[in-house]
């Protein structure tokens, strides 16, 4: 990739150029247009395989539910609590709405990652097990099934 202002290199020109971006740019367009919805609170957005729904849920009261493919795999309440599942689809595009998810509302301390097939939840605190079809609630101080 060569970033240019003209026909010049901006390296040439003293610019430092980082090479990492920040994951907001990497993110796809869709879970850029989920989280627009997510935090403007819509009354119901979809687009795709993705939607997400104002909702009244009975553990953490007024708000947004998240589904992939009909698969509710996120809850966030109005006061930022969130539960997240897989849905039973530990598949790429499912951790990377759930990761997009956590990234924009708790910050780069929550994520999902992967090895040898088995998925992951980190917070701060290191890491732990993320059983298929099991919900997690995650909230600010820690992981908790």
């Amino acid at each position: 990739m060569v970033v240019s202002k003209g026909s010049i290199p901006l390296q040439a020109l003293g610019y430092y150029i980082p090479f990492i971006t920040s994951f907001i740019n990497n993110m796809r367009k869709i879970e850029r247009e989920m989280l627009f919805a997510i935090n403007n609170k819509a009354g119901y957005w979809s687009k795709a395989n993705t939607s997400v729904q104002r909702c009244k849920d009975a553990y953490l009261g007024d708000a947004m539910r998240v589904c992939l493919h009909n698969n509710h795999i996120a809850t966030i309440s109005d006061t930022g609590r969130i539960k997240i599942s897989d849905a039973g689809w530990q598949s790429n595009t499912t951790k990377s709405r759930l990761n997009a998810i956590l990234t924009e509302l708790k910050g780069y301390a929550y994520g999902i990652s992967q090895r040898k097939f088995e998925w992951y939840l980190s917070d701060n605190n290191g890491e732990s097990d993320m059983y298929s079809r099991t919900w997690y609630e995650i909230d600010a101080l820690n992981i908790g099934c």
